[in-house]
C-alpha cells in the first residue's frame, strides 16, 4: 500500500516541476510505471486488506496516476500504453473497492433503500466506474495514434470479468456493440472474443445492481442529464498562443485571460444577485491531476449592486485568510490573500469588476505546498483583466 502511494506522490511531485520527466514505460523510471500497471502488483497489493479506508487510499492512488496519464493522451503528447497499463490497474482497484465496501457494511437491497445517503454513494461508485470503462474502450477512437486498439483491447481483457457483473445490461450491449468498430481499427479476434465473452447477456449481475436497476438508471439519466446541461453552458476559449510554459486562453467575450498549461473550460452561467438583478458568471478554469486547481471567475450585471465596490473585501474575509495585502491590476485596485484549511492552500486575488468582480484562483494539496506554489503564483500572475474603460464599452 505504502509502495503505491510512494509512487503517486514521486510522479505528482514530478508533473509539477518537470513534467517533460513524466515516466514512460520504456523510460527511466520504467519500473515505477510497472508498478503501477502490473494487475498482479495490485492483487497483492489487495489481498487481505480488510479496512476501507485503505482501500480508498489506494484507489486514490491509482485513480491520480490514471489521470495523470490520462491528462497527456488528451493533449495528444504520447503515453498511451502507460494511460492503459495504469486504467486497467485503477479499474482492478475499483471493482475490488466496491465489493470491499459491500462486504464491510453488509449491505443489502433492503438496506439500502431505507438509507437514501448510502445509496447515492453506491450509486455514484458504480457510475464512476462504468463511466472509466467507457473511457478506456473508446480511448483508441479519441485519441488515435497514441492509444493502439489491439493493446487496450489485451489490457481491458486483462480486468473485465471482474467488471462486467457490476455493469447495467443496457451498458454491457453498448460496450459490446463497440468491439466490431475495434475489430476494425487492428484488435484482434482472440483477444475481442475474451470481452464479447465477459459482456454476454447472460454473465450474472452483482446482486446490488441486479436489485438495484431502477435505481442505478434514475442515477445515470440524472448524472447524464446534469452534465449535457453543464455542456450546453460551455464555451471554447480563444488560444492566444503561446505564452511562457503554455498558451494565454481568454474567454470569449469576456475580455479576461490567464496562461494555462493545457486548454481550460470554459462556462457561463446565470444567477440572481440578492437584490434581484441577473448576475451572468463566467469562469475559465482548469483542475490537473496533481490537485492544483486554477480559475478565474468574473461576474457582470447590468446596474451596480449596493455591494459592487467592497466586492473585493467581502471575498477575501468570507476566506478568513492567513494573510491579505492590496494589489493592482489593470488599473483596478483589489486584494491577494493565502488562506490555508483542510490540508489544502490557496492563493486568491479579487476585484470590482463590471459592477460586480472577478476572482483569481490557485488552488492546491498543503502536502505540495513547495511544487504547487510557483505554480499556483505563476497563474495567478498571468491573469489579465479588461481595463474598466474596455468593460464600460462592452456594456
Amino acid at each position: 500500500m505504502a509502495d503505491f502511494e510512494a509512487a503517486r506522490d514521486a510522479l505528482v511531485a514530478i508533473e509539477l516541476a518537470r513534467p517533460e520527466l513524466l515516466p514512460r514505460a520504456d523510460g527511466p523510471k520504467a519500473e515505477v510505471v510497472a508498478r503501477l500497471s502490473d494487475p498482479k502488483a495490485v492483487a497483492t497489493a489487495l489481498s487481505g486488506i480488510d479496512d476501507i479506508e485503505v482501500f480508498l487510499r489506494l484507489g486514490e492512488a491509482q485513480a491520480t496516476v490514471h489521470q495523470l496519464y490520462g491528462t497527456r493522451v488528451a493533449r495528444g503528447e504520447g503515453y498511451g500504453s502507460e494511460f492503459l497499463g495504469t486504467s486497467t490497474a485503477y479499474l482492478a482497484v475499483a471493482a475490488k473497492q466496491f465489493r470491499a465496501v459491500v462486504d464491510a457494511l453488509k449491505l443489502d437491497v433492503a438496506k439500502l433503500q431505507a438509507d437514501q445517503t448510502r445509496l447515492e454513494g453506491l450509486l455514484k461508485m458504480r457510475y464512476g466506474l462504468r463511466a472509466t470503462i467507457s473511457t478506456v474502450m473508446f480511448s483508441p477512437f479519441e485519441a488515435p495514434g497514441v492509444v493502439d486498439a489491439q493493446e487496450m483491447v489485451a489490457q481491458l481483457g486483462i480486468v473485465l470479468a471482474d467488471l462486467a457483473p457490476l455493469l447495467l445490461p443496457e451498458e454491457a450491449v453498448a460496450l459490446r456493440d463497440q468491439l466490431d468498430e475495434l475489430a476494425r481499427a487492428g484488435a484482434r479476434a482472440p483477444d475481442l472474443q475474451r470481452l464479447r465473452q465477459a459482456l454476454a447477456d447472460d454473465v450474472p449481475r452483482h446482486p446490488l445492481v441486479s436489485g438495484l436497476l431502477a435505481q442505478h438508471r434514475e442515477y445515470g439519466q440524472r448524472t447524464d442529464a446534469r452534465m449535457a446541461s453543464a455542456l450546453e453552458n460551455t464555451l471554447t476559449p480563444i488560444d492566444r498562443g503561446p505564452e511562457g510554459s503554455g498558451h494565454r486562453y481568454e474567454f470569449a467575450g469576456g475580455g479576461f485571460s490567464a496562461v494555462f498549461d493545457s486548454p481550460p473550460h470554459a462556462s457561463v452561467q446565470q444567477s440572481l444577485a440578492t437584490d434581484g438583478v441577473a448576475v451572468r458568471v463566467q469562469t475559465l478554469g482548469l483542475r490537473d491531476a496533481t490537485g492544483l486547481a486554477r480559475s478565474v471567475v468574473c461576474s457582470s450585471r447590468p446596474t451596480p449592486g449596493a455591494e459592487s465596490e467592497a466586492f473585493a473585501r467581502q471575498v477575501i474575509d468570507a476566506m478568513k485568510p492567513d494573510s491579505s495585502k492590496e494589489v493592482t491590476l489593470s488599473g483596478r485596485v483589489g486584494l491577494e490573500a493565502s488562506v490555508s484549511r483542510d490540508g489544502r492552500q490557496a492563493l486568491l486575488r479579487a476585484f470590482s469588476h463590471d459592477n460586480a468582480g472577478c476572482m483569481i484562483i490557485a488552488e492546491y494539496p498543503a502536502a505540495l505546498a513547495v511544487s504547487a506554489a510557483v505554480k499556483a503564483r505563476a497563474f495567478v500572475d498571468s491573469v489579465q483583466l479588461p481595463s474598466r474603460a474596455d468593460a464600460a464599452a462592452a456594456r
